[in-house]
């Protein structure tokens, strides 16, 4: 069987998070007779280039991921969404909301989910409507017992008996949650206790260069030791393992945080690494190998007997194969994949166009390059009341005053509901296509006149004052007028309520 592995971009495909999920699998799937692949979401261009049994999309928050996750679905291909971060559950959250409608839009063409830990699981399946939900961690490198236990004892050789060297690595900013630099900063009474075993801490920081903005940078003069700061790579990542002693990984109890992997704890001990931790206890699968407390691991220093060292590599090796085995996780995932039946190919011949039951309706901020792409895998492009943009859409809702009115491309008019294709009337050109208009004699919902006056003055305020009520009134007339359509949104804005797209 082949698998596809949707990403958003070639550069996220070759990232830190998809080296360790999805290389490790894929190394593992080919000696299984199995094969995945990573294919950037712009790859697809039209239902030619669907030519994998399955599908599963990963971190793709864009409005196209949906038409395209319903065609490949439509095609006869297993369909699954991989949740790499819990942006979907924190309800009052309004800076989350595009997240939860982008989760609402790919709803419809989900057959499976897939996400890394338990926790992360029990998270989100309120939200999965009892589609499978398969638990597949992120898998631990391979390393064989002699090579670790060569790494520990290199490390004890050459360990100063005056310094410690410590080092904290990863994303060091979140737009919507305090991790990162300020997991680190918050945790750094720990480091303080590790200092008083009288060695010197040298305390290396590696991440991203977006986090070292002047508020990050003022964020790290509160730690109590000295510091180092690097911009992190996965060269420098692994150069700085070989030398630590010590990785210091605090976590926040934020629900963000509790549903995280193992990787970078694993990251850090298959280097020979002692790991220090604070906070959340997330990494407590692991607690017979690392620390959570700074006194512990001094003392176990000064007595040359740290938790992980040469005796103990092979049990902690072995739990590392319960944990984080990427043969297991292949095996899990591909039993699954065999288990779901794919939905009958439904998919036009190659000389015909889908039908148009997916409409991508573009708001106040949307993306060009969804309005592009939509009409390759069959969908009618809607310009909506609160575009600015002068698309050539297949269906517009055009602004005159403080009434919106309603327009039909000829070639989508076949497609109305009976009920109504009695009421669109000849309009003419708009742009180089021809327009039916949609008479208020319709009886479909009609656009609220108040919330159309404040787009008389398109400002921010006024677009969030009014969104709620168009957008609940937009959809409501695009079911009327188009009933199954899936709805898919395309603005990065996303300013109403979530039900006033999702659930319409």
């Amino acid at each position: 069987m082949r698998l596809c592995i949707v990403t958003p971009s070639e550069e996220f495909a070759a990232s830190a998070g998809v080296r360790i999920r999805y290389d490790r699998l894929q190394a593992a799937a080919g000696g299984m007779g199995h094969a995945i692949d990573i294919v950037p979401l712009g790859e697809f261009q039209s239902r030619g280039d669907f030519r994998h049994d399955a599908y599963v999309f990963a971190k793709t928050y864009s409005p196209v991921a949906p038409v395209l996750a319903w065609r490949m679905r439509q095609s006869g291909k297993r369909v699954g969404l991989d949740v790499f971060d819990d942006y979907f559950t924190q309800h009052d959250d309004a800076r989350l909301l595009r997240y939860r409608q982008w989760f609402s839009a790919m709803q419809a063409a989900m057959d499976f989910y897939l996400c890394s830990t338990s926790s992360l699981a029990r998270a989100i399946a309120p939200l999965t409507e009892g589609k499978p939900l398969c638990v597949i961690a992120d898998p631990a490198p391979a390393i064989p017992s002699d090579e670790l236990e060569q790494r520990l004892r290199q490390k004890q050789q050459h360990r100063d008996a005056g310094e410690l060297r410590v080092l904290w690595f990863g994303i060091g900013d979140n737009p919507y949650f305090p991790v990162g630099l300020r997991d680190l900063v918050n945790h750094g009474s720990a480091l303080s206790d590790l200092s008083k075993s009288g060695r010197a801490i040298d305390l290396r920081i590696l991440t991203n260069r977006r986090a070292l903005n002047p508020e990050g940078l003022a964020l790290l003069r509160r730690l109590p030791v000295p510091y180092t700061i690097e911009e992190w790579t996965e060269e420098r990542e692994a150069d700085e393992l070989t030398r630590a002693d010590v990785a210091f990984l605090p976590v926040s109890a934020q629900p963000f945080s509790r549903v995280k992997s193992l990787n970078r704890a694993v990251t850090a001990l298959v280097k020979g690494t002692q790991v220090l931790t604070a906070g959340f206890p997330l990494y407590a699968p692991l607690d017979p190998f690392i620390y959570r407390n700074a006194a512990g691991l001094a003392a176990d220093f000064a007595a040359g007997a740290l938790r992980l060292r040469p005796e103990t590599c092979a049990p902690f090796l072995q739990a590392l194969d319960h944990l984080a085995n990427p043969v297991l996780g292949v095996e899990s995932l591909f039993e699954l994949l065999s288990s779901i039946r794919a939905m009958e190919d439904v998919s036009p011949s190659k000389s015909q166009a889908f039908p148009p039951d997916v409409l991508v309706v573009h708001g106040a901020r949307p993306d060009g390059r969804v309005h592009k792409l939509a009409p390759a895998f069959g969908g009618l492009t809607v310009k909506g009341p609160d575009c600015s943009e002068n698309w050539n859409c297949n269906i517009r809702f055009d602004c005159t005053g403080t009434a919106v009115r309603v327009f039909v491309e000829d070639s989508a008019a076949d497609f109305v509901a009976p009920p109504f294709r009695d009421h669109l009337k000849p309009h003419g050109m708009i742009g180089n296509k021809s327009f039916f208009e949609l008479m208020p004699d319709a009886q479909a919902p009609i656009i609220d006149a108040a919330a159309s006056r404040l787009l008389a003055s398109p400002t921010l305020p006024n677009l969030a004052a009014a969104a709620p009520a168009l957008r609940n009134q937009t959809a409501a007339i695009l079911k009327a007028l188009f009933p199954g359509a899936h709805l898919v949104v395309n603005d990065r804005l996303a300013l109403s309520h979530p039900s006033s797209w999702s659930s319409a």
